[in-house]
């Protein structure tokens, strides 16, 4: 059995920024070959566990709780995020 190699998306933010539209059309191009994930601020990085490839699109900062970008939650990367990142 072939193991396809697991890309995760970073996705996420205001309607604004299309990010997650945007990385189903780079699964479009990619086809069936890649095991493609998408998640939607830190829960990525709760994701890096044998992944082969990390793509950060999404926007994901403190600012994102402001009425002009719908009020979005926003949670801080906690040390097991950094650390996951760190070893990734």
């Amino acid at each position: 059995m072939v193991t396809k190699k697991r890309i995760v998306f970073h996705t996420g933010g205001p309607e604004f920024h299309p990010v997650a539209r945007q990385a189903l059309v780079i699964q479009q191009w990619l086809g069936d070959v890649y095991q493609c994930e998408f998640h939607d601020g830190i829960d990525a990085f709760d994701q890096l566990e044998n992944c082969d490839l990390l793509v950060l699109m999404g926007l994901h900062w403190d600012g994102m709780s402001a009425d002009w970008t719908g009020r979005l939650p926003y949670r801080p990367m906690q040390d097991p995020h950094k650390s996951a990142f760190e070893k990734y």
